[in-house]
């Protein structure tokens, strides 16, 4: 008896440090195990406007197996938000995400300060141009630019992968440089991390992590809601380092024997849009591949009608397709009509 009570005292000792092994305590914590915990369920109702997202009542969640324990499903009609107090100016976001399809500027995490009509933002989105995950943030003072930081095609429809953001004010110049990136006063590094690999460095605006700010998950004002799996979501006010990122990783259900991923083929990482259109990008669809899914989206321009929305829904570029063939038919129909009665003004001429 007394092997055992040692057995499972040093076993608790071991766990006990697992736990804590990887720094500090995280300001917020979901484990998905059930139900969302501290984190309110929201739909959009109207794009473009902060208002047009809404409390609602999770409805459409669903819980089943996950990375550790269960795992929440989202299917693109609700979304979170976290309901997270955070001031840092460096700090670290941690999750697993499997997603069903993957679509150009989708969100999985969302940072936005002021609200999203602001456009000041981080977007961990799933896919932006070729980068499959993107670390995808705005400025707008006083540069007023997009900039784009991820990984070639790494995420397909379908699989577990594990996302940390790392956004460090002290970023080493060593890491900055071996990445090409200069930041300044308005911005801080913001490291990219693959199931515990670190792939791409690029930046993000500082003061992003004030009193207002709103950390949400799966949506935004413009873009397709996040649907697939979220499991074993961390959020801390400090930057880990590489070896506490691995530890997490494997600590909330990821391989220890995991391979870094590729990124041989990671060249220009780091992107900076310029805005050329009046502040905002053009409304036009961008096709976009990724594995066996397929998708039409883009960042809409916040100064254009809103499309129709994908989320179980015709897509906008269907429905322009749609109303051009009921707009065919109804000519085909008034251009029979118009050669019957001709032809019958024709017969009538010759009694």
């Amino acid at each position: 008896m007394k092997k055992i009570y040692i057995c499972g005292f040093f076993l608790l000792s071991v766990l006990s440090l697992s736990q804590t092994s990887y720094g500090s305590e995280p300001v917020a914590y979901y484990s998905f195990d059930g139900d969302t915990e501290n984190a309110d369920a929201v739909e959009r109702t109207e794009y473009y406007l902060d208002s047009g997202i809404v409390a609602s009542e999770g409805e459409s969640f669903t819980y089943t197996d996950g990375k550790k324990g269960l795992c929440l499903h989202m299917d693109g009609y609700e979304a979170l938000n976290l309901n997270v107090s955070m001031t840092s100016e460096s700090y670290t976001v941690s999750y697993w995400i499997n997603p069903d399809r993957i679509t150009q500027f989708t969100p999985t995490l969302m940072i936005t300060p002021f609200g999203f009509e602001a456009d000041t933002f981080i977007n961990v989105s799933l896919a932006v141009g070729d980068f499959s995950p993107n670390l995808w943030t705005h400025m707008v003072t006083p540069y007023d630019e997009r900039i784009s930081t991820g990984l070639p095609g790494l995420l397909t429809a379908g699989e577990w992968n594990h996302i940390t953001i790392v956004v460090d004010e002290n970023m080493s110049e060593d890491t900055l440089n071996k990445y090409g990136v200069t930041v300044d006063e308005y911005y801080s590094g913001a490291a990219l991390y693959i199931n515990g690999f670190l792939v791409s460095v690029g930046k993000a605006p500082k003061g992003l992590c004030v009193e207002s700010t709103d950390f949400w998950f799966g949506i935004n004002i413009w873009d397709d809601l996040y649907i697939g799996y979220v499991d074993e979501l961390y959020i801390f006010d400090t930057p880990l380092s590489d070896s506490e990122i691995k530890e997490l990783y494997i600590l909330s259900g990821g391989d220890p024997d995991a391979k870094e991923p590729d990124t041989s083929q990671n060249q220009g990482q780091n992107n900076s849009f310029a805005e050329d259109n009046d502040g905002s990008f053009s409304d036009d669809f961008i096709p976009y591949e990724q594995g066996s899914v397929n998708g039409n989206n883009s960042h809409l321009n916040m100064d254009n009608v809103s499309p129709i929305t994908t989320q179980g829904v015709e897509s906008a570029t269907d429905a322009y397709a749609h109303t051009a063939a009921l707009f065919g038919f109804t000519l085909i129909i008034l251009s029979a009509g118009l050669f019957l009665h001709y032809f019958k003004l024709k017969k009538n001429s010759y009694r």
